[in-house]
């Protein structure tokens, strides 16, 4: 009977955790066995059957790691994944936060290494080497000087976090009025897709702590949700979630939220009136929604969720008036 995916993870760390507690031993003989051909070469007459074969004595008392740990030090070694993004497993986690906290702009990434650089103006920013649960997305961390003091305790190399970010994309030139302009000018870092980082806490805090401080708070169900889950054991146990969630009953089940687009070309009195009619908390009739709001720049997303009558907004969005 051929292994269970699980069971050849296991195998895996195991032989890769065996190997790194006994590299010292593996070069140790590697050592030994070089000087005794040495020896053995420079005596024209040495009898070489007489050549003692050392016996490697393994550690076998290893110290056991995780999948997680293995791969960040294969990428610490070699330069890049050989076998596999330790991040990919937990992309239906990323994917329930977002759906829990009704924001699209939390992020979960792995610094690879924190480089820290000084605008013009003499400003602190860091420029992060990081990975990401999709392993075609090609993005390096970015925290801007507004933000730098208050983050660089926080961050540490070859650690998860959760994240609020932006990708900011890639731009030709230096644009008149870029977010990048708004932050020092920093235009000689526009080459690349950049996660613009504002705020991030370590994964086994729990993803919640990123809203503690929003002007808009998250609906008590939703901050519940987020706090009564074992983010610690979920690090390096990602399959889990499905299990805490319906577990013990602790973990509130969340409903799926409605997306509302708001154009460009409303009007002020149709954004009066929606705004009028958003509530913050549950009430009788009234469904979870998301909005996001048309700029010259794109879609961009409002922060938290609000409680309406869809059909009531809709109508307010197509009306002729």
């Amino acid at each position: 009977m051929s292994d269970t995916v699980d069971q050849k993870i296991n195998k895996f760390v195991q032989i890769r955790s065996f190997l790194a507690d006994n590299i010292p031993i593996i070069l140790e003989n590697i050592k030994v066995r070089k000087e005794a051909n040495k020896i053995n070469s420079e005596d024209l007459f040495g009898d070489t059957s007489s050549t003692k074969t050392n016996t490697i004595k393994w550690n076998v008392n290893y110290n056991k790691k995780n999948l997680l740990d293995v791969l960040i030090a294969e990428k610490e070694s070699l330069g890049l994944y050989v076998s596999g993004n330790p991040l990919e497993r937990y992309q239906k986690i990323l994917q329930w936060v977002r759906e829990t906290a009704g924001q699209d702009d939390v992020h979960l990434i792995l610094i690879d290494k924190v480089k820290k650089i000084f605008t013009k103006a003499n400003k602190m920013m860091f420029a992060l080497q990081i990975s990401t649960p999709n392993p075609e997305e090609q993005l390096e961390g970015i925290i801007f000087p507004k933000n730098a003091i208050n983050l660089s305790p926080k961050l540490e190399e070859k650690k998860m976090f959760w994240v609020k970010a932006n990708i900011l994309k890639n731009k030709k030139k230096k644009e008149e009025g870029s977010e990048l302009d708004k932050n020092d000018g920093m235009q000689e870092y526009i080459e690349m897709p950049k996660l613009a980082i504002s705020n991030l806490i370590k994964f086994d805090k729990g993803a919640g702590e990123l809203f503690i401080n929003d002007e808009i708070k998250l609906p008590i169900r939703r901050e519940e949700a987020l706090k009564n889950i074992d983010w610690d054991y979920l690090e390096h146990n990602p399959k889990s979630l499905n299990q805490m969630l319906a577990g013990d009953g602790k973990t509130l089940e969340t409903s799926k939220i409605s997306n509302i687009k708001i154009p460009k070309d409303i009007g002020k009195e149709k954004l009066k009136k929606i705004k009028l009619l958003l509530k913050k908390e549950a009430e009788a009739g009234l469904e979870e929604i998301s909005i996001q709001i048309e700029t010259a720049n794109g879609w961009k997303s409002v922060k938290g969720t609000f409680w309406v009558n869809i059909q009531t907004i809709k109508n307010i969005i197509t009306s002729a008036n």
